[in-house]
């Protein structure tokens, strides 16, 4: 994600599913004479096939603005499907571009 980006969820689409176990790493910290410890958590996400549609990908914030503010009401959004990580990118048609 960077700052141009945006991802919009439906919180119905996503389910959040918490794994028991707790991970603990300590470390050794010569400047401080000293140990660092690290606790972490493991949290997964499932999203099941149909619910894909509750996840919107917009690849420019800027741009989106800019074709809907410029270009007249939006006429349609086309999107596709990543395939490597299953995210549904759309873009903003207006009747300017169609």
């Amino acid at each position: 994600m960077t700052a141009d980006t945006m991802l919009l969820i439906d919180r119905s689409a996503v389910k959040v599913k918490e794994r028991p176990t707790y991970e603990l790493e300590i470390v050794r910290n010569a400047k401080l004479d000293g140990w660092d410890v690290y606790v972490r958590k493991s949290l997964q996400t499932e999203v099941k096939t149909p619910d894909k549609k509750g996840i919107i990908w917009v690849a420019s914030v800027a741009s989106a603005i800019a074709a809907i503010n410029t270009d007249g009401p939006v006429t349609k959004i086309a999107g596709t499907v990543d395939t490597t990580d299953g995210a549904i990118k759309t873009k903003a048609v207006t009747a300017a571009q169609s």
